[in-house]
């Protein structure tokens, strides 16, 4: 088949067949937002604004729903308008025995830029934390005050554990807290330097190990509750639920999620039409079928538009299905005579 002229300058390449997330512009986060995610981070940016005391914030979206592609890019608004944010993946952490490490590393390299000697004495003091000995869940789960208690008055637990151990637990709490005044003294100084609370977003929770998740969520819950601290989680929350009953069995994993959330906040399901349309443009789908009658595009457009909507295809898959058509009309115009 003869190609009209000036085909080849006109012709896109094929797409890849592995597609990497692309690099965010600072100074344009919301360059590629093809969905409009920039209006739903506006009224995220305006709740964690006001907010001076603890506060805890979750963004719900089933599994490629662009839960990711808002938080990295919201993250990056956030600094441009002066806020301390950090994003976190807890996912490629979640090959660590306990997460508190995670997350004061990332803390303390954060803010190490402008508040140094803070940053280091974060690190010394949640050291004893992670020590092996008392368990963090002991920790800061219980409700019974064994601190306060000579071990003679402890009828059970006084049999089970050395004075040894209970020491240690002791120590432990002490750096607890001690840790907690440290985060309230940061975190006051970036509210009075910035003019903001803090934000540490925290992506992917419900692809960890299940008891890491909850071991995040706990230390979040018992250690991080400071004023001017507010955290976001990106999560598939029935994917969360599953993993909380996964280990605790048949509990009401629902009401057991809502105790760490001050406010659970549901991504709005996208507008495929729009997503569809910037398919197109990303891989070149209108030029490759430039040949066609515009009718006949429409129809593909259309035809597309209503598998999209029928099977409630996430973003990942309408990207998987558009790349496929791209990549199969390539190799046909290459075996066209």
């Amino acid at each position: 088949m003869t190609q009209p002229p000036g085909f080849e300058e006109t012709r896109p390449q094929p797409p890849p067949l592995k597609v990497l997330e692309p690099d965010i512009d600072p100074a344009n986060p919301w360059a590629d937002d093809a969905l409009e995610r920039k209006e739903i981070a506006n009224r995220l940016t305006s709740i964690v604004r006001e907010q001076e005391v603890p506060f805890v914030i979750s963004v719900d979206g089933r599994w490629g729903t662009g839960k990711t592609f808002l938080l990295k890019r919201w993250q990056q608004d956030l600094e441009k308008q002066k806020f301390q944010a950090i994003y976190y993946n807890a996912w490629e952490d979640d090959f660590a025995d306990d997460p508190l490490l995670a997350i004061i590393a990332h803390f303390s390299e954060h803010v190490g830029v402008g508040f140094k000697e803070r940053a280091v004495k974060l690190v010394e003091v949640a050291g004893p934390l992670l020590a092996s000995g008392v368990s963090l869940a002991a920790l800061f789960g219980t409700e019974f005050p064994f601190s306060l208690m000579p071990i003679g008055k402890i009828p059970i637990i006084g049999k089970m554990l050395s004075r040894k151990k209970l020491n240690a637990y002791r120590e432990k709490r002490a750096a607890k807290d001690e840790l907690k005044t440290l985060l309230c003294e940061l975190a006051a100084e970036v509210r009075e330097e910035t003019g903001q609370p803090f934000a540490f977003i925290i992506d992917e929770l419900d692809r960890c190990r299940p008891t890491f998740a909850i071991e995040l969520l706990e230390r979040v819950k018992h250690i991080f509750d400071v004023p001017n601290i507010v955290f976001v989680f990106g999560i598939n929350r029935s994917e969360l639920m599953k993993s909380l009953e996964s280990v605790y069995g048949g509990i009401e994993s629902g009401d057991y999620l809502r105790k760490f959330f001050d406010m659970e906040f549901v991504l709005p399901n996208p507008d495929p039409g729009l997503f569809c349309e910037y398919l197109f443009r990303r891989y070149g789908l209108g030029t490759l079928l430039a040949r066609t009658s515009e009718s006949h595009q429409y129809d593909i457009r259309e035809m597309l538009l209503f598998v999209f909507d029928t099977m409630e295809m996430s973003l990942r898959d309408m990207d998987y299905c558009v790349r496929l058509l791209s990549l199969a009309l390539h190799d046909l115009e290459f075996r066209l005579p």
